[in-house]
């Protein structure tokens, strides 16, 4: 019988897992993005004018147009945003900016001071020095946020190049401590490719790409990472052929910390991986293992690597008179700064940040606490937090897991890097060389920045959009055509079950099989009508036909007829050697319809 057809579909009822998203989706708020833009404006313009004040006695052209350029590439940025991703958090392109523009007018600032041979005047071009070089660099990055907006149609198109991406981020990483010291090496560290005026740190890059591809190897093997393995002492532990990653991942740290002499890079590769592997899993035994693994290589090349040793030494006691001025000078340059500037700071544009060596770059934070004081830098953690918890919620917010694995590490990478550099400069962990985001000069940290934003926004915009249920697995309710048709079938078969179970209640029983006697005529059972299609009834003898021997539902032996049908053998005497013949009962008169009487009940 061909099934019929239904025009309805099922509906869904209610979402397997809610979602805090609506349906209509959350849009944005143009008029607050723009006027946080507005506001971190202001503020730049504020913070130049006192430093050109401060420096050179009057307010230039710059306490304008240096504030009005960073602005322009927050709004490109915006426009952007908005035009390929109108549903994402609006906090994110303005809080950039606004850190972009700090890092520009400080990183101008300091140069004004420096050596005379690297000095810049107070009111030279908005373009100049390394303070113009790093407005350009944000311009970059903004283009290259913008063309993450308009071709990136859906974050999980990267899934399908994962691993191309983690290849050439592993070359990248690697890269630089094959090459020569003449166009690897800057700043103790090799982490740059130098051809000609070029120079690029590609580890910045290849942080960004391993992320992708932690995403997507530990959303396709959780279920393996999570549930395989046995059970010591009360935690969970993989399995050996599961710790082939994490190995992995700790040889290329351990390979970064001793050939390019890069702590901070080192531990942002294991970190990041080490932390998204909890997240995926939820497994403490997994930390456990990550961070003693991690502890025992670095004990191993302890004793094997120099720059190392200088590290551990400057970090357990930075001011020992036989290093505060050599390999502990920058750190204790740092703190003390930090402990000139006070809490409201020396004012911007008249302390002396350039005491501390590398301080546009490393060393950036100290600098910063020197002249504006604890209380600001610790406003801009703050923000840096808000910018990091931001990105958490896109996590929380969209549905997939690769899209929620890729935002949790690259909000745990801003908030690591932001942990290393700080700590680093405030004798909280060995020194690292890592760069603080968006405020530290480099033309590679910058866009590489401006990069990871851009993947958090069109996260959070895939997160935020208008979406039907919870695209995923829901409950539903059958059509109602559907409904009706199982429930004539069903009362169809109970009818068919109640007509059958009535026809065996009233079958009637062979009374000369029962007698054992031959010849005698046997009274047949009436016809019984059948129901329409049903099979014909069978008389007991016809149903269980019985021959000697035959066991329990067979003839018993010694004696002609049958047994009743479903009676034991027992039943029928204690023997062969002493039955007892059934109980005769006397025949219906010719004609007359057999009574109740005559037949035997059938269990």
């Amino acid at each position: 019988m061909k099934s019929p057809s239904f025009s309805a579909v099922a509906t869904a009822t209610e979402p397997s897992e809610p979602t805090p998203v609506p349906e209509s989706g959350m849009r944005r708020d143009d008029a607050a993005s723009l006027g946080m833009l507005l506001v971190a404006g202001l503020a730049l313009v504020g913070l130049q004018a006192v430093i050109d004040q401060n420096l050179g006695g009057s307010v230039t052209l710059n306490a304008v147009t240096i504030p009005a350029m960073t602005i322009l590439a927050g709004l490109i940025a915006w426009t952007a945003a908005r035009k390929w991703a109108p549903y994402a958090d609006p906090v994110f392109i303005p809080v950039a900016t606004f850190f972009s523009g700090i890092g520009i007018v400080f990183i101008r600032r300091l140069q004004v001071t420096m050596d005379p041979q690297y000095a810049i005047d107070f009111d030279a071009g908005m373009f100049a020095g390394t303070g113009g070089r790093q407005l350009m660099y944000t311009f970059v990055g903004v283009i290259a946020f913008a063309v993450i907006m308009a071709f990136l149609k859906d974050h999980r198109d990267l899934k399908k190049f994962s691993y191309l991406i983690a290849a050439v981020s592993l070359v990248g990483i690697i890269l630089p401590a094959l090459l020569p010291a003449s166009i690897s090496y800057a700043g103790g560290a090799k982490l740059w490719i130098r051809i000609g005026p070029i120079s690029i740190q590609p580890s910045e890059f290849g942080n960004i790409g391993l992320i992708i591809f932690f995403s997507h190897y530990l959303v396709a093997k959780r279920d393996v990472l999570t549930l395989a393995g046995r059970r010591f002492l009360g935690l969970q532990f993989p399995r050996v052929q599961d710790l082939v990653p994490i190995m992995a991942v700790l040889a290329t740290s351990v390979f970064v910390m001793v050939f390019e002499a890069a702590l901070g890079q080192s531990l942002m590769i294991f970190a990041a991986f080490l932390a998204m592997l909890y997240m995926a899993t939820r497994r403490f035994s997994w930390l456990a293992i990550g961070l003693l693994s991690f502890a025992g290589a670095c004990v191993a090349i302890y004793p094997f690597f120099a720059h190392l040793q200088q590290r551990v030494k400057v970090f357990l006691d930075p001011y020992n008179p036989e290093w505060r001025d050599s390999i502990g000078f920058q750190l204790v340059k740092a703190l003390d700064s930090m402990v000139d500037g006070g809490l409201l700071g020396t004012g911007p544009g008249a302390g002396k940040p350039n005491a501390i060596p590398l301080a546009e770059s490393d060393f950036i934070f100290p600098a910063l606490s020197h002249e504006l004081g604890l209380m600001a830098v610790t406003a801009l953690l703050l923000m840096y937090f808000l910018l990091i918890s931001r990105g958490f919620k896109a996590s929380v917010l969209v549905r997939d897991n690769f899209g929620k694995l890729l935002a949790s590490g690259l909000s745990f990478l801003i908030a690591f890097q932001v942990f290393v550099v700080v700590g680093g400069a405030t004798a909280l962990i060995p020194m690292t060389g890592a760069a603080m985001p968006f405020l530290a000069a480099g033309g590679s940290s910058i866009l590489a920045t401006w990069i990871l934003v851009g993947l958090l926004v069109k996260i959070s915009h895939e997160g935020r959009k208008p979406h039907h249920g919870n695209q995923g697995l829901q409950k539903v309710a059958a059509p109602k055509e559907f409904l009706e048709q199982q429930a004539a079938e069903k009362r169809a078969r109970e009818a068919a079950e109640a007509a059958a179970a009535e026809r065996q209640a009233t079958e009637m029983v062979d009374l000369s099989t029962l007698r054992g006697q031959t010849g005698q005529p046997s009274v047949q059972s009436p016809p019984t009508r059948n129901a329409p299609g049903a099979p014909p009834v069978q008389s007991p003898s016809q149903q269980h036909p019985t021959q000697p021997g035959s066991g329990q539902y067979g003839q018993v032996a010694g004696r002609p007829g049958s047994v009743r049908h479903g009676q034991p053998p027992s039943s029928q005497g204690p023997g062969p050697d002493h039955t007892h013949p059934p109980r005769q009962q006397p025949p219906p008169a010719q004609g007359r319809r057999p009574q109740d009487s005559d037949r035997r009940d059938l269990p």
